[in-house]
């Protein structure tokens, strides 16, 4: 039986998530595929330098887009056909803030998600109240993070107002999974790496999600 799921992209985006990347050719052979031939857009922006009103506005934007990709609302005109992605299909994986828009998805558009991996995603403060509003709409959620060689996780902290490095959710529930030495994106980019994905049993995880 195949198995689907949504790339969500970080800053800057990443081939990874093309439908055509060597990563994605390594899910095929496991008997995955994406949901749609294109992955989400969004603008992939450095987000958190930004103050006041503007503060997290390109992932609260990147939310929105991503719940009218899995849950578009009703058409008016009953001749336009909805494009409403089933549950069993919403097996998020989602890159450094990338991660960011999924929580804010889930939190303030009430988004359920069957499975989120975020991936070196940074722990910020400043998300702490989203990621736990979140929580309540995914079914699994693993978190994977390399150590010191991700010098990008702790980057993306920046300003949010906490002092310290922190590299896994301290949320109920999450699996919080370290990796050593696999750096920021190497389990996405780097097909040397792309065997762990089955022989940690995060796909089997994906799989076999409740």
């Amino acid at each position: 039986m195949k198995t689907y799921y949504v790339p969500i992209v970080g800053t800057w985006g990443g081939e990874w998530a093309r439908s055509d990347s060597p990563f994605a050719q390594y899910l095929a052979s496991c008997d995955f595929a994406p949901v749609f031939r294109e992955p989400l857009d969004w603008t992939g922006d450095v987000d958190w330098l930004s103050f006041g009103r503007r503060r997290h506005r390109d992932w609260r934007a990147g939310a929105s887009a991503l719940s009218y990709y899995l849950n578009p609302p009703k058409p008016v005109d009953d001749a336009w056909r909805s494009t409403y992605v089933p549950i069993l299909a919403r097996n998020a994986i989602a890159h450094s803030h990338g991660g960011q828009v999924a929580l804010y998805a889930c939190a303030d558009h009430d988004l359920k998600l069957r499975t989120l991996v975020t991936i070196g995603t940074p722990i910020r403060k400043d998300m702490a109240d989203v990621a736990a509003r979140a929580a309540k709409n995914i079914r699994r959620w693993m978190h994977l993070r390399s150590d010191r060689s991700d010098l990008w996780q702790l980057f993306g902290a920046i300003g949010d107002g906490r002092v310290g490095a922190y590299r896994d959710f301290p949320i109920a529930g999450v699996v919080n999974h370290a990796i050593p030495g696999i750096g920021h994106s190497g389990i996405l980019e780097r097909p040397e790496w792309f065997h762990l994905w089955e022989d940690q049993g995060w796909l089997d995880a994906i799989r076999k999600a409740a």
